[in-house]
């Protein structure tokens, strides 16, 4: 019993020692510093995506990105140098010790900028560090080292940051580390710096940082178009409709007369109307043009091979100079502009005081042709814009009796 109570106090004593030489070990580490940082210092980055990667430019590719350092000084002194030193994840922050190893594809580029925008973090009411500091990139752009030989002059217990850009992030997902140095002289040991060799320094301390998997979003939005043509709501109230679901809505079949049998004669001008309604996020607009199914471009008893009835002012294709007049057989259409939408001549005219258009004479682009004559157009994106389409006529006293027809296509484009 008494040889194992002797071995057991061999064994406590041995267990002393070693814990003394491992707290000997950490003072050396760390004797070096006159200061040193409190725990209020942080690495900002404005991209925390590893570089080489699926994304090669902006946010989330781990280029050109901004580390801002935030650091607390822990002495008053004026400061000259400051060293920032990044390692990889196999190696550590502490300063002193040997291992740190320059990240995969990391590098601070080989003339670092400092970024003036970002010198301050208002959060916690730091300042920057001024102007005249030279930046070095050093180590195959793991190091910086900034000089400056006037200096700043600090005070325990503030604040201060710098920012650098032009960074590139470490290929590797995951811990990364930063050493940050100052020291109070632009010459001498800071320009001698090694991993393990940091020299005289003022005031130090480390940081953890990552690079991390990126959030990609992706959203579809189709192209749309919503486009009806309606009448009046119906009986009693026959207004004009809301939208294209407005289920009082009539269909777009209108009569153009008076009277009690709706008939046109030489002693008026009879209008009607129906209303458009269009919707689409095509992003340089919508057109939209009519198209009458009469070749002849008004009103025919005989299916378009004559018009009785022909399109107003001959369907010259700019703005008439004078109001349609009672008693010269025409068909013409006002369609007033609205919100987002611009109306064409001739159909610009302001049908409340009697000028109305129907081109039949563009080439290639009238009523009668095969896409139609412009009548309305936007130059962006619509939402439920209305446009009222008046149609007017009269007829002359040497009109042929007959019913008299048209069908109109109206027809919608969005240019995406």
């Amino acid at each position: 019993m008494r040889n194992i109570s002797v071995v057991g106090r061999h064994i406590v004593w041995t267990l002393v020692a070693s814990v003394f030489l491992l707290a000997t070990t950490a003072e050396q580490v760390w004797a070096a510093a006159a200061g040193g940082l409190t725990p209020e210092r942080s690495i900002r980055l404005s991209d925390n995506g590893a570089s080489g990667g699926a994304i090669t430019s902006g946010v989330g590719s781990g280029t050109n990105a901004t580390y801002r350092v935030t650091f607390k000084a822990a002495t008053s002194y004026t400061m000259k140098g400051i060293v920032l030193d990044i390692c990889d994840g196999a190696g550590t922050p502490l300063i002193g010790d040997v291992s740190c190893s320059k990240p995969t594809s990391f590098t601070l580029g080989t003339t670092p900028a400092m970024d003036t925008a970002n010198n301050t973090e208002s959060a916690i009411t730091a300042t920057g560090i001024g102007s005249g500091w030279t930046a070095t990139s050093v180590n195959s752009g793991q190091t910086l080292k900034l000089t400056n030989s006037t200096g700043l002059a600090v005070t325990a217990g503030t604040l201060y940051t710098f920012a650098i850009t032009g960074v590139t992030n470490p290929s590797t997902v995951g811990t990364f580390y930063g050493r940050l140095l100052t020291y109070t002289s632009d010459t001498g040991d800071i320009a001698t710096y090694g991993h393990d060799t940091p020299g005289s320094y003022q005031d130090y301390g480390g940081f953890a940082l990552s690079t991390a998997q990126i959030v990609q979003i992706t959203a579809k939005v189709q192209e749309t178009l919503t486009f009806c043509m309606l009448g009046t709501t119906t009986p009693p109230t026959q207004t004009a409709p809301t939208d294209c679901a407005d289920a009082a809505a009539t269909s777009p079949a209108i009569t153009l007369g008076h009277g009690p049998n709706n008939v046109l004669d030489a002693g008026s001008v009879d209008t009607n109307q129906v209303y458009s309604f269009v919707s689409t996020n095509a992003l340089h607009g919508v057109i939209i043009r009519i198209h009458n199914n009469n070749a002849c471009g008004g009103l025919s008893v005989d299916g378009g091979t004559t018009c009785g009835i022909p399109p107003v002012f001959a369907g010259a294709a700019t703005t008439p100079a004078s109001a349609m007049a009672a008693g010269t057989a025409a068909l013409g259409l006002s369609v007033p502009s609205s919100a987002n939408v611009t109306t064409n001549a001739p159909y610009d005219g302001d049908g409340s005081l009697g000028y109305y258009g129907m081109d039949t004479t563009t080439s290639g682009a009238n009523a009668t042709t095969t896409f139609g004559s412009r009548v309305v157009s936007s130059t962006g994106p619509t939402d439920n814009v209305m446009n009222t389409w008046k149609f007017a006529a009269t007829a002359s006293n040497t009109t042929a009796a007959g019913i008299y027809t048209a069908n109109m296509a109206v027809i919608a484009t969005g240019t995406f």
